[in-house]
C-alpha cells in the first residue's frame, strides 16, 4: 500500500522541456567531450532551466500513435498513465539538435551536407508523428560570419543549400565554433534551444485543447480532466510565470473535473489518488512556484480537498486504507509547507507545517486501529495467485486484479475477494507504529520551533504511547518522564494519571527499579488525579519494591487500551535480576512532584555567636498510609555543621512517623563556630530516608540554593504547632541565618541640638553606659563616627578637638576606656558643614568581653559586639538677610548718585528655633576703580545682642560714593560691598568658638548728575515758631554754573528770605540758600516746594547743545524733604 499512495517522483518538482544532442561522440573525441560538459557542468540559476540527454543518431524514440479523428467508439481505460509523465520528461524531445562536423570551405562540401540531409532524415523518420523541432549545430574550426556580412558569400549561399536540403529553415541552423571561449555559444545555443523548445510545448497544448470538440461527457468522462492534467503538465515544462499561471489554472480545471466523476468502490482509490496528485500540484504551485507566494490560498485548497474527500471512505473493508491516504495526504502537505518556510515563508504559531503533521500521525492511529479491527483475526491464508502481483500498472490507483476496468462491479466476485484479502493481510504486516512515531516526531519539531509547550507535551505523551504499544518500554519511559515533570508543574491531574498509568506500566514490564520507584512517589501525590484506593495500592507496591518482592500487577493504575497491549509476561525473574543489581535508590525531589511536603526554619534570622543555632524541621504527606521514615539529615553550606544534624533510628526504628494530613516535626540545636563570625549560615539540602538497614531504602533529597537571611526580623513562635487547626501555610519559613556578634549590654545615645548651622561647630555628644552582667568588664570600646558615603559632602568634616589641628576627618574613631557595670562615658565630636545639606551619620560602638559563657557548653568564650546607630540631621543656614538700598530720607532708590549719601538696610532674621547671639557686625567695601571711592559709616547693630526665632534686627549702613574725576563713568559691578555678622548659639559652651557669617551687599546702576540738591532742617516744628532751613546746592561738574533758586509758597507756612534768586556755582563748588519758616497749622504739613533750574548763558558750555527742559531733569530733588510735623505750642511747654 505504501507503493500505491507513493507520489510520482515526476511530481514532486517543477518539469522542464526535454532537449537531446545528438551527433556527440563523448567518449572518443575530446572535443566533442569538451562541449557536452560545457552543456551539462555549472549549471547556475543565471542559465536556462532544460533537461539534457546526449543520444546516438539512431536513438529509437517511442513511437508516436495514430491521431484520432474521432472519438466516438473510444472508451477510457482510466484517469492518467503511470509512464505518461516520464515519457514527457525523459523520452519524447522537445527539441533535437544534430551536431555535425563541417566548415563551409570543406573540399568535400556536396557529399558532406547530403550525409547531413540523410541523418536529420534518420532522426526525423525516429520522429515520425511528433512534432519535435529539429536543428542543425555545425562545428567548425573557423570564426563564424557576423549576421548581415557578404550576403553573397559562399558561407551564406551553402548555408541555404544546407537548409533546403535538410528541409529545415534557417533559424534552425547553428554554427559553433571550436575556440576556448565556447561557453558562451553554449550559453547562446541553450537559450535558442529553450524557445523552441518553448514553442513545441506550446503547440501540444494547442493540439490537445484541439480534442475538446470530440469528446462527450456520456463516455469520455475520464478523458477531460486528463487532457487539462496535460495541459497543465505542458505549461509547466514552459519553465516561465505567465505559463505557471496557466498551469495553475488548468490544474484547478482538472481537480474541478475530478471532483464531478462518479465514484464508486471499484474506482475510488483511483479517484482519490489522482486527486492527491493535482492537489498536490496546485498546492506545490501555490507555495514555491508563484511570484509572490500565495500560502493562504494552499491552505484553503487543502482544506477542501480533504472535506471533499474525508466522507468518500469506499469499501467498509478497506476502511485502513482510506485513513493511510487521508495521512498521506498532510504528510505531503507538511512537506510542502516545510520546503516553503525553508525558501524564506514566514509561518506562525497557529498555523505551521507541525499541525499537519499532527493529523497525519492521528490518520496513521485511525489506520492503525482499522487494521487492529479489520485484519488481526484473519484466519485464511494468502491467496496462491497473488492479486496483488503485476509487472506494470497501467493507470495510476487501479488495482492490479482488474486493470482498465471502469465497471460499477468487479468482473470478477471472486478475484474481488483475494485481492481484499491480500490487502487485509498485507496491511496486518505493516508497522503502523513505526509511522506513526516518525510523524509525531516532526510534529514535535514544527511545535518547539514556535514554542507550543502544551501542544508538544501531549504529541511526546502520544509518542509514548505508540512506543509503548511497539514494545519499546524504554523509549516511552524517557519521553513520559518529561511530561510527567510538566503536567505536575502544571497542575493538569487528569493527563498526568494518564502519563503516570502508562509510565508504571512501562516500568513494571521492564523491570527498571528506580523508575518504578519514582513514579510511585509521584502517583501518591496530592495532584497526581488518582483516587485514593488506587494511592494505596500505588502505596503498597513500593513497599513491596523496598523489601525487594515483584510488586502486583494488580495494584498498578490501568487503562483497557493499555491492559491489551502490555505483554504480561512473567516479570518475576527479571525483577529478581533488577534487585540484584539495585540497592539503594536516591530521588532529587525538585526534579519530581512527590507526596512529602517539608520546610525548614531557624529559630531566627539572626543568631548570636554565644546561643545554640535551633533549626526546626517540618514534614506532612499527602499518601494514603502512614509513613516511618527511618533517617533525618540536614545540609549547610558549611559542611563542619552536617554530622551536627543526623537524625537515625530510634529504638521503635522510626526517626520520624507521619501521618496522612498531620504535620510532624524534628528539632536540631547545635553550637556555633567562632571563626564564623559575621556570616551566613544556610540550609541548603534536606535527606529523608524510607527504608531499613534490612531492606532496599529510597532517599529523598531537597536541594536549595544558598540564601541570604531575610531583613525584616524573624523569630519563630515554638507554640505554634501546639495551637488547633494550623494549617501548613501558617508555618514560616527561614532557610538562613546570620551568626551575629553577641548582643550588646552597652546603652549607647545621642545628645545634640538639630539642625546644623552652616559653618558653625556643632558638637555631638555621644553618652555610653554600661549594663553589662557583674564581672562582666567592656574593653577595647572604640566609638566610630561617619560620615555616609551617599550624603557625603565636600564640605562637611569631623573634628576631635575644637583647636581644629591635622584637619577634618570623614571617619572620625576614638578609643574609651573600659567599662565596668554602670560606669559611664562621655564622647563629644564636633561638626562642621560649609553649605547647605542633609547629612547622614553612622555611629558604630565595638567592645568585647572575655568572660562571656556559652549557652550549651558553659565555658568562657571571648566575644566582641557592636552598636549601631543611625544620626541624620540637616545643615540649615543661621539667618535669613533681606537687603535695601533707601536714600537718606528713607525712600527706595533705583540708582546710586555721585556725592550723594544711601543707606543700606539689612534685616537679619535667625533661621531656626534655637536663640542666636550676634557679637559683632562689620561692612567692607568691595570697590576696585580708582577713580572712585566708596566708604560706609560705622555699623549700627549693637554687639551683644540675642535673637530668637521671630525676631528680626536691623541694621543701617550709610554709604557714600565719590569721585576724584567727574567725568569718569563707574562700569557696572555685582557688589559695592560685603556685610559680616559674628555670631553663636546663645546656649553654646563658652569654648565654642563664634563664626562669623557674610553676605554680598548689592550694587545699583550709577547716576551722575551735574547739580544736586540737599537740604537740613530740624525734625519737627513748633506752631508760629521760627524754623530754620538751609538748602545745599552742590556743582560736580568742571564748569561754572547759573542757576535760578525759587522757593513756591504753601498754605501752611509762611517764609522770609529771597523767594527767587540767580547764583553762580563755581566749578565742585557748593553754595548754601538758607530760609526761616513760620508753621501757621499743626499736624503733617508740605513745606513750600524749593526748586533750582539752570539758567541758559552764552558762555555756558554745560547748557551748550541742550534744551531748558533737559537741563531742569538732570537736577536731583529727591533728597529734599516735601513735610513736616508741626507741634502745637502747647505741648512743647508740656514736654
Amino acid at each position: 500500500m505504501v507503493e500505491t499512495f507513493k507520489l510520482p517522483q515526476e511530481l514532486t518538482y517543477v518539469p522542464k522541456p526535454f532537449v537531446v544532442l545528438t551527433g556527440l561522440n563523448i567518449t572518443h573525441n575530446a572535443i566533442h567531450q569538451s562541449i557536452w560538459d560545457a552543456f551539462v557542468n555549472n549549471r547556475r540559476g543565471n542559465r536556462v532551466p532544460i533537461n539534457l540527454a546526449c543520444l546516438p543518431g539512431d536513438h529509437a524514440y517511442p513511437k508516436s500513435k495514430t491521431k484520432r479523428t474521432s472519438y466516438d467508439w473510444y472508451i477510457p481505460k482510466g484517469l492518467l498513465k503511470t509512464g505518461w509523465m516520464n515519457k514527457q520528461l525523459n523520452q519524447v524531445p522537445s527539441v533535437v539538435a544534430i551536431f555535425i562536423e563541417l566548415d563551409w570551405d570543406d573540399p568535400a562540401w556536396q557529399e558532406r551536407h547530403q550525409a547531413c540531409a540523410s541523418r536529420i532524415q534518420v532522426v526525423r523518420a525516429s520522429l515520425a508523428g511528433r512534432n519535435t523541432k529539429l536543428a542543425v549545430v555545425l562545428l567548425q574550426n573557423q570564426t563564424p560570419i557576423p549576421p548581415g556580412d557578404d550576403p553573397g558569400s559562399s558561407a551564406v549561399t551553402r548555408a541555404n543549400a544546407l537548409c533546403s536540403a535538410c528541409e529545415l529553415s534557417a533559424k534552425s541552423l547553428f554554427v559553433l565554433p571550436i575556440t576556448e571561449h565556447v561557453l558562451g555559444y553554449v550559453t547562446r545555443l541553450e537559450g535558442a534551444f529553450f524557445e523552441m523548445a518553448q514553442s513545441y510545448y506550446h503547440a501540444e497544448c494547442r493540439q490537445i485543447e484541439a480534442h475538446k470538440d470530440f469528446l462527450n461527457k456520456t463516455t469520455h468522462q475520464l478523458l477531460f480532466p486528463r487532457h487539462q492534467f496535460k495541459i497543465a503538465f505542458f505549461h509547466e515544462m514552459v519553465q516561465d510565470t505567465g505559463a505557471r499561471r496557466k498551469a495553475l489554472k488548468h490544474y484547478v480545471q482538472c481537480y474541478m473535473l475530478i471532483q464531478e466523476l462518479r465514484s464508486y468502490d471499484t474506482n475510488n482509490l483511483e479517484i482519490k489518488l489522482i486527486a492527491g496528485f493535482v492537489n498536490y500540484k496546485i498546492c506545490q504551485l501555490y507555495f514555491l512556484y508563484l511570484d509572490p507566494p500565495a500560502p493562504l490560498d494552499a491552505i484553503s485548497q487543502f482544506r477542501r480537498h480533504i472535506d471533499h474527500f474525508k466522507p468518500r471512505h469506499g469499501s467498509t473493508e478497506l476502511l485502513f486504507e482510506h485513513s493511510a491516504w487521508l495521512c498521506h495526504q498532510f504528510t505531503l502537505f507538511g512537506e510542502l509547507f516545510e520546503s516553503a518556510i525553508n525558501d524564506g515563508l514566514s509561518a506562525i504559531q497557529t498555523q505551521h507545517p507541525g499541525f499537519y503533521f499532527y493529523q497525519a500521525a492521528r490518520y496513521a492511529r485511525g489506520r492503525k486501529a482499522f487494521a487492529a479491527k479489520l485484519c488481526k483475526n484473519l484466519d485464511k491464508p494468502y491467496p496462491a495467485d497473488d492479486p496483488l502481483h503485476t509487472e506494470k500498472l497501467e493507470f495510476y490507483g487501479q488495482r492490479p486484479w482488474r486493470q482498465g476496468q471502469q465497471r460499477i462491479d468487479p468482473p470478477d466476485i471472486a478475484r474481488e475477494h483475494e485481492g481484499v484479502l491480500a490487502l487485509q493481510l498485507k496491511e496486518a504486516t505493516f508497522d503502523h507504529s513505526s509511522q506513526v512515531i516518525t510523524l509525531l516526531t516532526q510534529a514535535v519539531q514544527h511545535v518547539k520551533k514556535f514554542k507550543s509547550s502544551r501542544l508538544k507535551l501531549s504529541l511526546t505523551v502520544q509518542t509514548a504511547e505508540e512506543y509503548f504499544f511497539a514494545g519499546d518500554y524504554l523509549k516511552a519511559i524517557v519521553l513520559l518522564k518529561r511530561a510527567i515533570t510538566d503536567y505536575a508543574i502544571d497542575n493538569w491531574s487528569v493527563p498526568l494519571a494518564h502519563t503516570l498509568t502508562l509510565a508504571l506500566q512501562s516500568a513494571y514490564l521492564v523491570a527498571d527499579v528506580e523508575t518504578f520507584v519514582t513514579l510511585c512517589v509521584c502517583a501518591i501525590s496530592r495532584g497526581s488525579g488518582f483516587e485514593m484506593p488506587v494511592k494505596e495500592g500505588i502505596q503498597n507496591n513500593l513497599y513491596r519494591v523496598l523489601s525487594s518482592d515483584v510488586p502486583t500487577y494488580s495494584d498498578l493504575p490501568k487503562e483497557t487500551a493499555l491492559a491489551e497491549a502490555a505483554k504480561l509476561m512473567d516479570v518475576t525473574p527479571v525483577w529478581q535480576s533488577a534487585f540484584t543489581s539495585c540497592s539503594n535508590v536516591t530521588l532529587n525531589m525538585n526534579k519530581i512532584s512527590s507526596f512529602i511536603d517539608c520546610k525548614v526554619s531557624f529559630s531566627s534570622n539572626e543568631t548570636p555567636i554565644s546561643t545554640q543555632a535551633n533549626v526546626h524541621v517540618f514534614v506532612k504527606i499527602a499518601c494514603p498510609l502512614p509513613v516511618k521514615f527511618s533517617e533525618l539529615t540536614l545540609g549547610f553550606q558549611d559542611h563542619s555543621y552536617d554530622i551536627q544534624c543526623e537524625a537515625q533510628n530510634d529504638d521503635n526504628g522510626c526517626v520520624l512517623y507521619c501521618e496522612p494530613g498531620k504535620i510532624a516535626s524534628k528539632q536540631f540545636k547545635f553550637p556555633l563556630q567562632g571563626a564564623h563570625m559575621k556570616k551566613i549560615l544556610s540550609v541548603t539540602s534536606l535527606r529523608l530516608k524510607l527504608g531499613g538497614a534490612t531492606s532496599k531504602s529510597v532517599k529523598f533529597l531537597w536541594q536549595w540554593p544558598e540564601a541570604k537571611p531575610s531583613e525584616v526580623p524573624f523569630a519563630f513562635d515554638n507554640s505554634l504547632l501546639q495551637q488547633p487547626g494550623v494549617s501548613w501555610n501558617d508555618i514560616p519559613t527561614c532557610q538562613s541565618t546570620l551568626i551575629v556578634e553577641r548582643l550588646p549590654k552597652l546603652k549607647v545615645w545621642v545628645e545634640h541640638a538639630s539642625p546644623v548651622l552652616v559653618n558653625e561647630v556643632y558638637p555631638i555628644t555621644l553618652h555610653l553606659q554600661s549594663n553589662e552582667d557583674v564581672g562582666q568588664v567592656a574593653k577595647d570600646i572604640k566609638v566610630g563616627v561617619t560620615l555616609r558615603s551617599e550624603s557625603l559632602s565636600s564640605r562637611s568634616f569631623l573634628y576631635k578637638e575644637l583647636s581644629f589641628g591635622g584637619g577634618g576627618h570623614v571617619v572620625l574613631t576614638q578609643q574609651v576606656d573600659e567599662m565596668k557595670p554602670g560606669d559611664e562615658r562621655q564622647v563629644c565630636v564636633y561638626l562642621v558643614s560649609c553649605e547647605k545639606s542633609s547629612l547622614d551619620i553612622d555611629i558604630t560602638v565595638t567592645y568585647s568581653c572575655d568572660t562571656v559563657k556559652c549557652t550549651k557548653t558553659g565555658s568562657n568564650i571571648s566575644c566582641s559586639s557592636t552598636i549601631l546607630q543611625q544620626l541624620s540631621v540637616d545643615v540649615c543656614y543661621p539667618f535669613e538677610f533681606v537687603t535695601n538700598l533707601v536714600s537718606s530720607t528713607l525712600q527706595s532708590i533705583s540708582h546710586v548718585k555721585l556725592n550723594e549719601p544711601f543707606i543700606y538696610m539689612v534685616n537679619v532674621k535667625p533661621a531656626t528655633k534655637w536663640p542666636i547671639l550676634i557679637l559683632a557686625s562689620k561692612s567692607e567695601p568691595n570697590l576696585k576703580d580708582d577713580n572712585f571711592k566708596l566708604t560706609f559709616a560705622d555699623s549700627r547693630m549693637p554687639n551683644n545682642i540675642k535673637l530668637s526665632q521671630g525676631e528680626v534686627a536691623v541694621d543701617c549702613l550709610q554709604a557714600l560714593l565719590s569721585s576724584t574725576d567727574s567725568t569718569k563713568v563707574l562700569e557696572p559691578i555685582n557688589s559695592f560691598g560685603s556685610y559680616a555678622i559674628q555670631w553663636k548659639r546663645a546656649n553654646a559652651c563658652a569654648d565654642i568658638p563664634a563664626i562669623w557669617t557674610r553676605i554680598s551687599l548689592p550694587s545699583l546702576p550709577f547716576q551722575h548728575l551735574p547739580i544736586s540738591v540737599a537740604m537740613r532742617s530740624p525734625p519737627f516744628g513748633v506752631l508760629h515758631q521760627q524754623v530754620p532751613i538751609r538748602y545745599r546746592i552742590y556743582n560736580s561738574t568742571e564748569a561754572t554754573c547759573a542757576v535760578e533758586i525759587r522757593l513756591e509758597p504753601a498754605d501752611s507756612f509762611t517764609f522770609s528770605g529771597n523767594k527767587c534768586r540767580r547764583a553762580l556755582i563755581l566749578p565742585c563748588s557748593e553754595h548754601y540758600v538758607p530760609f526761616n519758616l513760620f508753621p501757621l497749622a499743626v499736624g503733617y504739613r508740605a513745606l513750600p516746594r524749593f526748586t533750582v533750574k539752570i539758567t541758559q548763558h552764552e558762555r555756558d558750555h554745560l547748557a551748550a547743545g541742550k534744551d531748558q527742559q533737559q537741563q531742569n531733569n538732570d537736577i536731583d530733588h529727591s533728597q529734599l524733604m516735601t513735610h513736616l510735623y508741626v507741634k502745637p505750642a502747647s505741648l512743647l511747654a508740656a514736654g
